[in-house]
C-alpha cells in the first residue's frame, strides 16, 4: 500500500526544487522476510533436488554432444569455429527459453536441436506453471500489526528519507506552507 503524504503548491517550488523529488515520492512499506531461504526455495519448490540435478547433469552432456556434433560438421562441410561455451549457452538458454542463432547444417544436428528444443519447452511450462501456481494458491492472510510482529519478517519504511526531510522542513522554515 503507498500513500502520497504532502502535496505541495506552485509557489512553493522555487524553494523546494533540489528536494522535490523527495516530497512528491510515495512513501510504502517492504515487507521481507529475513532469512532469504524462502525465496530460493520458492524458485525450487516446483522441482525436487534429485529433478535439479539431473537438469543440471542433463545439460553438461548435451552441450558435449552438441559440441561434437558441431565439431563433425565443422570437419565434413566447413564453416564457423567450434566452441563449447557457446553450445552450454545454447543448452542453458534452451532451458530459459533464450535461444542463441543457430546454424546446423546437417539433418543429424538439426534433429538433436529439435528434440531438446521441444523437451526444455516441456520443462520451461512445467516449471513455469507450478511457480504461478504457488503464487496462485499462497496462503492470503490479512496482515494486522500483531501477525507482523510474530513473523519474522523485517518492515522497511520506503523512502525514509523524505519524511526526515519533511519533518525537518516543517520544523525550521515557518514561512513553508505544505497542504494536504
Amino acid at each position: 500500500m503507498f500513500l502520497r503524504p504532502l502535496t505541495l503548491q506552485l509557489e512553493q517550488l522555487d524553494v523546494l526544487t533540489p528536494i522535490h523529488k523527495a516530497y512528491s515520492s510515495r512513501l510504502g512499506f517492504i515487507l521481507q522476510y529475513e532469512n532469504e531461504s524462502y525465496y530460493r526455495d520458492f524458485y525450487r519448490n516446483p522441482f525436487t533436488k534429485p529433478l535439479w540435478t539431473s537438469l543440471c547433469s542433463m545439460a553438461i552432456l548435451l552441450s558435449i554432444i552438441f559440441y561434437f556434433l558441431k565439431k563433425c560438421e565443422f570437419r565434413m562441410i566447413g564453416g564457423f569455429e567450434c566452441s563449447y561455451p557457446y553450445e552450454l549457452l545454447m543448452v542453458v538458454g534452451g532451458y530459459c527459453q533464450h535461444i542463441p542463432p543457430i546454424e546446423a547444417k546437417l539433418i543429424s544436428r538439426r534433429i538433436a536441436y529439435l528434440t531438446f528444443f521441444f523437451f526444455a519447452y516441456t520443462i520451461y511450462t512445467y516449471y513455469t506453471s507450478n511457480l504461478l501456481s504457488h503464487l496462485v494458491n499462497d496462503k492470503d492472510t490479512g496482515i494486522t500489526l500483531h501477525s507482523l510482529a510474530e513473523t519474522h519478517m523485517e518492515g522497511v519504511v520506503a523512502d525514509y528519507i523524505m519524511m526526515s526531510i519533511a519533518d525537518y522542513v516543517s520544523k525550521n522554515y515557518c514561512y513553508l506552507i505544505v497542504t494536504d
